[in-house]
């Protein structure tokens, strides 16, 4: 039984790799990209990868982006590797997940960005401002 289990274990992962390949993803990040594959299946251990939803997809996505622990390019990595892993098994989630949405959701911003440089501004011009001549407050 075993053995059988083992050999469905590995053509299912050779199916996989077959997809990375057609999709000229680099052999050197295949075993990132089943490692990211593995981890979300081991969350998930009572649903079988057919059964999915977008609820389902969307809440580990979810917890993706709050991970504080990971850069936004392994964030984009991760949602890569099930997008292929979708479509290895030829679920209809492979087309009906905004694949491309989730990956800009952890887009880093630019340094100058706007959102970034209004926070990062110095706040000594501000309390300069707020002071008269004597030192007191306006």
């Amino acid at each position: 039984m075993s053995n059988i289990t083992e050999d469905n274990k590995k053509r299912f992962w050779n199916k996989y790799i077959a997809i990375l390949s057609e999709h000229e993803i680099k052999s050197d990040l295949y075993p990132w990209y089943v490692k990211h594959c593995e981890r979300f299946i081991k969350c998930y251990t009572e649903i079988r990868l057919k059964n999915h939803t977008q609820e389902s997809i969307t809440q580990y996505f979810s917890s993706i982006l709050k991970n504080t622990y990971l850069e936004a390019w392994q964030k984009r990595q991760t949602f890569n590797a099930l997008k292929f892993l979708f479509l290895s098994i030829h679920s209809p989630l492979s087309h009906q997940i905004d694949w491309e949405y989730w990956k800009m959701s952890c887009k880093e911003l630019e340094r100058d960005h706007a959102t970034l440089a209004r926070n990062n501004s110095p706040m000594r011009k501000h309390l300069d401002a707020d002071l008269d001549s004597n030192g007191d407050t306006n």
